[in-house]
């Protein structure tokens, strides 16, 4: 990891912000802000490695493949101030969750039939109940 763009890739794959990563790593916080901002040109290699230690530390849930986006597509949403990672992300979620969601209605299918055609022939229970 020895350029800034590799290092700031890397801390956004992390949970950790610059900050945490600085503290853990023993780092300066403006040593490490001025790396990954490109003002400082390069870390020693003592930081370097201490940093690259922390963020291995830290990345409990590292990404095995990110969303590919084409060049294009990338910077416009970057303009626009989307995070298109962020978005694939969470389509993901919704996608994960509608599959679950359908896997229970498929296991669940023929209890709900039975409860809905009990209701059909008998009525709810509060039927006698209701002032409406």
């Amino acid at each position: 990891m020895n350029t800034s763009d590799k290092l700031r890739l890397a801390i956004r794959g992390s949970a950790c912000s610059i900050a945490e990563i600085a503290d853990r790593a023993q780092i300066s916080r403006t040593t490490l802000y001025s790396f990954v901002s490109g003002q400082t040109k390069q870390l020693r290699a003592n930081a370097q490695a201490a940093v690259e230690s922390a963020l291995r530390a830290s990345n409990t849930n590292v990404k095995e493949d990110g969303a590919q986006f084409d060049h294009q597509t990338a910077a416009e949403a970057k303009a626009l101030g989307l995070d298109p990672d962020a978005i694939a992300q969470e389509a993901v979620e919704a996608a994960i969750k509608r599959k679950h969601m359908d896997a229970w209605i498929e296991e669940n299918r023929s209890a709900m039939e039975k409860n809905a055609e009990n209701i059909r022939r008998n009525g709810l229970w509060s039927d006698g109940l209701r002032l409406f």
